[in-house]
């Protein structure tokens, strides 16, 4: 189906020219300075008489990708040489600015009698709508995702990117891996029904381990043990929703899938996000956070992780409001990266401002750098006396010194191991794996489904942050159950839905009443402290899984989202 972002805050944004031939924009976008190298080409201006400022963002789930009204208002502000403010009602939202990609999937597996796969073909139109957009880039990804997680020696895939009129689809929340996970595991489960085979059991004779090779030929690193653990814990769970009893003139089901949601923006693709450490007077570390929070809780976690970088309490690491003045270039904030790519930025550029604080420690102290160790926001000179941080920080600002750090992280794709025989952006090298399991109970009469019963397991690498982890996935969830069973951008009368009134939002009573998160941690070798992606793959096995589960319930396959009462009535009649 087409699928809208659902943001609270629709696009929005405020330009105000200055005397001096400089421009200030203020947007709700995931890509800044995207952004201003956009507006000063559309203005014919310098980029630096351009500064965007990214406010707070009231969400959006790959849907503010898209550059749209702040080159329209920083266009009005340039004409009329004041200031400009627009803002999307929901009708403009809806029509004008990306959606998720519709895509039929025409799919067929090959497999032995034991259950193992042989094959896989298929053939994927993907309807971008009226523009491109992120098209060819949501293609690539729903390629390679679908194989699942699974070995398969003989792949044959097709995937057209097809221009239709209709509102133009783009970036999302998963970027085609929900479309590719939805196919590929209810095939799974059509598969062991098949040959008579458990779901789970097929799958376990089927997952890729560590040091094989995914069809695009990337070699699987150490993360990939998270598979059987996965199967283990939804194993677990299955048995347990398989127990809860039936409501009266109710069809309970318990279905389950696995997932695999890939990192970064892809091979040959410019990766790379830059962020800048200053210890301030007060003794306050401050981020000059170069990429976006989405209200994802980006800035939550680099704070967490520069102040155990630097042995400080949290207290006292803030980090300050996007500014193309004066901040570096971070990047797009998306695909399930900017925990990891910011991280690790932060990681090396709080080591660098440890030596660049000895460094300067040694000339005030008169003593060589070497001779000083820094531990917990003190200098411990060679006698094992202590002098804290703050201390050399007045004394340099005495000199107007102010102590800083930069560093850029770049997302790796060694060339020895990353496949070069691909188009751009293909393939990505590292990814996240999970399973959700979901139990259903299905009115035969109104054709209703309610998920009563929900799983997560998924595996971070490591926690940031506990509450940040929990939302993302809990978010992920119902944004998936949306897709599932409720979300749809029709056509009625040569009218597009454009209202929530029509198009069908989850609310907090429509969520199950059980809920659970299963966390696992498998470090990340690369990852800061070994934590990697978490912000997509939550959505993407929730619509099988509830498919699999409605299977299981009234034994009849969808095959087609959402799962409506209408659809539901029609496969019992």
């Amino acid at each position: 189906p087409r699928i809208h972002p659902g943001y609270m805050e629709p696009e929005t944004s405020l330009a105000v020219w200055g005397d001096d031939q400089t421009i200030t924009v203020w947007v709700s976008s995931q890509h800044p300075f995207t952004d201003q190298e956009f507006i000063a080409a559309a203005l014919d201006l310098p980029v630096g008489n351009v500064r965007v400022k990214s406010g707070v963002i009231g969400g959006a789930f790959g849907g503010k990708e898209d550059s749209s009204l702040s080159i329209l208002t920083a266009l009005g502000a340039w004409a009329i040489k004041g200031t400009v403010r627009l803002v999307n009602t929901r009708r403009e939202s809806f029509i004008a600015h990306p959606k998720r990609h519709p895509a039929q999937i025409h799919y067929k597996l090959g497999a032995r009698s034991d259950g193992t796969f042989t094959a896989l073909q298929a053939k994927v139109y993907m309807d971008t709508g009226a523009y491109a957009s992120y098209g060819p880039a949501v293609a690539a990804i729903l390629t390679e995702t679908l194989a699942g997680s699974y070995r398969i020696p003989n792949v044959q895939v097709e995937t057209l990117v097809v221009y239709t009129n209709s509102p133009l689809s783009g970036a999302m929340r998963g970027f085609g891996s929900p479309q590719s996970h939805f196919a590929v595991e209810s095939m799974v489960d059509s598969m062991a029904e098949e040959i008579g085979m458990d779901p789970v059991q097929i799958r376990r004779a089927n997952i890729l381990k560590v040091g094989e090779k995914m069809f695009t030929g990337v070699i699987l690193n150490e993360t990939a043990t998270a598979l059987p653990i996965c199967l283990d814990k939804a194993q677990d769970v299955m048995d347990r929703f398989q127990a809860v009893e039936v409501s009266p003139g109710k069809k309970a089901g318990v279905g389950m899938a696995l997932a695999a949601q890939s990192m970064g923006l892809g091979a040959n693709v410019p990766d790379d996000s830059t962020h800048r450490l200053e210890w301030s007077l007060g003794g306050k570390v401050l981020i000059h956070l170069g990429s976006p929070d989405l209200g994802q809780g980006l800035a939550m976690a680099v704070e967490q992780i520069t102040a155990e970088a630097l042995g400080l309490p949290y207290s006292q690491v803030e980090s300050l409001p996007l500014d193309t003045l004066d901040r570096p270039n971070g990047n797009t904030t998306c695909a399930s990266r900017m925990t990891y790519m910011a991280g690790n930025a932060l990681i090396d550029a709080s080591e660098k401002l440890i030596q660049n604080l000895l460094a300067h420690a040694g000339e005030i102290l008169e003593v060589p750098a070497d001779k000083l160790v820094y531990k917990e926001g003190e200098i411990i000179k060679e006698d094992g006396s202590t002098l804290p941080v703050v201390e050399f920080l007045g004394r340099l600002a005495e000199d107007s010194i102010t102590l800083m750090s930069e560093s850029t992280f770049s997302f790796p794709y060694p060339e020895e191991t990353t496949p070069q025989d691909l188009p751009i952006g293909m393939p990505h090298v590292l990814y996240c794996f999970g399973a959700q399991v979901a139990r259903v109970e299905v009115d035969p009469d109104l054709g209703t489904v309610e998920v009563t019963h929900f799983a997560a397991i998924h595996d971070v690498g490591k926690v940031i942050s506990q509450s940040g982890v929990e939302g993302q996935i809990e978010g992920g969830v119902a944004t998936g159950l949306g897709y599932a069973l409720y979300e749809t951008m029709l056509k009625k009368d040569d009218q597009w839905v454009d209202s929530f009134t029509e198009y069908l939002l989850p609310t907090s009573k429509d969520l199950p009443n059980h809920y659970e998160n299963i966390i696992l941690e498998i470090p990340e070798a690369s990852g800061p402290y070994g934590a990697k992606g978490i912000g997509e793959i939550p959505l993407v096995p929730t619509a099988p899984a509830v498919a699999n589960a409605v299977k299981n319930a009234i034994g009849v396959r969808v095959k087609k989202l959402p799962i409506t009462p209408e659809r539901v009535l029609g496969f019992i009649d």
